[in-house]
């Protein structure tokens, strides 16, 4: 004899009535095994979506899609679409990551994505268009965002839109990424990201490498319904959603050593309401570019010497959870490969040749807030095994190296200065010594340095923006990023 689910349930609780008890019965949620596609879609694997790749093949249009396809993924979170397709784009563009994922291999994963916004936020919220390209930038990527005009032109409208598909699906350097809403495919849910992973000129359809394959195969739709996807208004920004295309960054080299830390990442409330890490910035930044120098020039070491104070009394007002610069000494459960050691030897080395260094140095000896150095860098990230560490005698020989000091003396070379030259400041005078500074540094450093300074930029201007967005400029911040 067999019972079906809903019978045995109808069984269990007459029991309980019977009993006389008042329990209720723990039902299992609904439950799904992917969707199927709507009619506007049609599955690639299909026998119609076989043919539609052959034909797209022979066009030359389905270059970007080898190198895509080599990297597919399934999104690790429902609201991952946007790192899953960012990953997919970064490993396709081969761009190292400088961060160690298992063992020893470097490789992105969603959960490197940590500039802009929280990794844990991005699992409750999604993320934007914005966002995106915040970290898509962040990543060594050259981004270029096209959010669709409510009024047609001539470089924003349809037409334009396929032609430029026609050129990007016959490279395999770059590729496209759309933001677009799913119910406009006739699709459920809301906004999504996916790459464009090829064209069929004759039929005029775009093949969508969707990272949700556990909801939806990759498919091919018609490039005009796409386009109006993108044209949609993102409820969360309240603009039209559209599309970003991501190159690699030449000559970038990786980080190796230091990074900014998930502090730095922070979502901003309203320009009424900012945080203590944007509270830092301005407080640091307004002293930078008003405070008034002494009637004589002031030597180098003065500057520096009133600078780290000055560092430290704006860094006082920071949480003790928050700190700006971390280290990526990520591989304590392997032997640390030796050329990869004595490259980092070598950044600590030449931080501590700088002759900023030295001034930083003595003066945190003396300081009376030298606590809040510790806010400026820790070396341990926060999902870092300390005791996996120490039980690695290389990477806590490189560990018991790395002091205060390094972190702040990092702190002013990498902090994106962007003074006017003819203002006499401590800021602009800070600037000239950190630049002279960086003319005679070794190779390594300069690159560590450099890259450190597009990170941050990279998010300050991310917190900018959306900070003018939200009080919609009407209120004058003498705090300024370029």
């Amino acid at each position: 004899m067999r019972i079906t689910q809903k019978k045995l349930f109808a069984i269990m609780a007459s029991l309980q009535q019977s009993k006389g008890t008042t329990a209720v019965l723990n039902l299992p949620k609904m439950q799904y095994y992917r969707k199927p596609l709507p009619d506007s879609c049609i599955a690639f694997s299909s026998p119609q979506g076989k043919k539609l790749f052959s034909e797209a093949l022979l066009t030359g249009h389905m270059e970007c899609y080898f190198k895509l396809a080599e990297q597919f993924r399934t999104q690790d979170e429902p609201a991952f679409c946007g790192l899953s397709t960012l990953v997919m784009v970064l490993n396709a563009l081969s761009v190292d990551p400088g961060r160690v994922w298992k063992g020893p291999w470097r490789w992105y994963h969603e959960n490197m994505l940590d500039c802009c916004i929280p990794i844990d936020v991005i699992t409750q919220q999604g993320i934007t268009l914005d966002q995106f390209s915040c970290l898509a930038d962040c990543n060594t990527l050259t981004v270029k965002t096209v959010r669709l005009n409510t009024e047609m032109n001539t470089t924003n409208n349809l037409d334009s839109f396929r032609e430029f598909v026609k050129s990007m699906t016959k490279v395999d350097d770059r590729f496209v990424v759309c933001s677009y809403s799913r119910p406009i495919l006739h699709q459920t849910g809301s906004g999504h990201f996916s790459p464009i992973g090829g064209y069929h000129p004759g039929r005029d359809l775009v093949l969508i490498l969707d990272t949700a394959r556990f909801k939806y195969p990759p498919h091919w739709v018609k490039l005009d319904i796409l386009w109006k996807a993108m044209g949609e208004i993102d409820k969360d920004t309240g603009k039209p959603r559209g599309y970003c295309i991501l190159q690699k960054k030449e000559g970038v080299e990786p980080l190796m050593l230091f990074r900014p830390s998930t502090s730095l990442s922070v979502t901003l409330p309203s320009y009424d309401s900012l945080s203590t890490i944007n509270q830092f910035i301005t407080r640091l930044t307004n002293w930078f570019q008003s405070m008034p120098l002494a009637n004589h020039s002031p030597s180098s070491d003065d500057v520096i010497e009133k600078s780290v104070r000055q560092v430290l009394i704006a860094a006082d007002i920071l949480e003790a959870s928050h700190y700006l610069y971390t280290t990526q000494l990520e591989m304590c459960s392997v032997k640390m490969d030796s050329e990869y050691s004595s490259t980092i030897n070598n950044i600590i080395d030449a931080l501590e040749n700088v002759t900023i260094f030295k001034c930083v140095r003595e003066t945190l000896e003396v300081c009376d807030t030298v606590k809040s150095a510790k806010k400026i860098g820790r070396i341990y990230p926060r999902d870092y095994d300390e005791e996996c560490a120490n039980n690695n005698s290389e990477l806590h020989h490189l560990i018991s190296r790395i002091t205060d000091a390094h972190f702040v003396t990092l702190f002013l070379l990498t902090w994106p200065y962007k003074y006017d030259k003819h203002c006499k400041s401590y800021g602009k005078i800070l600037q000239d010594i950190v630049a002279h500074e960086m003319s005679t540094v070794v190779a390594v450093l300069r690159d560590e340095v450099e890259w450190l300074k597009v990170k941050i930029d990279t998010v300050l201007n991310y917190f900018e923006n959306q900070c003018c967005n939200e009080c919609s400029c009407k209120q004058e911040r003498t705090i300024t990023y370029n």
